[in-house]
This record gives C-alpha cells, structure tokens and sequence, in this order.
C-alpha cells in the first residue's frame, strides 16, 4: 500500500509568508523559518517554498533565506519562484 506524504507548499512575498485568495488578497503569516521550524515539528515529508513576485520583480530567490531555511530543516526543501 502506498504512503500518503504531506508536502506543504509555503508562499513567500520576498520575506514573509503570506497566505492568498487567488493570488490578489493577501494576508501575512509571519516568518518563514518559523513556519519551518513548525512544519518540522509535526513530522511533514517535504515543504515547497515559492516566492511569487520574484519574477516579476525580476530577482532570484533570497539566498540569505534559503541557508537559514537550510540550516535548521531535516525535511527535503523545494524553492522556488
């Protein structure tokens, strides 16, 4: 029988987490490596980051994030953006 995983996918607005109503009301969650640290509390297999506006700010994702993200997290991470 086949595992079921629980990949969250977590979006970012450069520096925090934000949760969305078709990408157009916006509401803050806080930081994303509390949202992390909680994540890897409750035992999830996976988390998928992505940074909605990076493209279209035209910047790459927060290099500085991703290693502190990185740093604490034993769960397989996914960036992007």
């Amino acid at each position: 029988m086949l595992k079921h995983r629980i990949i969250p996918i977590v979006l970012i607005d450069g520096f925090s987490v934000i949760k969305t109503i078709q990408f157009l009301t916006r509401r803050n969650l806080g930081s994303p490596i509390t949202v992390m640290r909680t994540y890897e509390t409750r035992n999830v297999d996976e988390m998928i980051l992505l940074d909605i506006e990076a493209s279209l700010q035209n910047r790459s994702f927060d290099r500085w994030l991703v290693e502190e993200i990185s740093a604490d997290c034993l769960m397989p991470l996914t960036i992007g953006g």
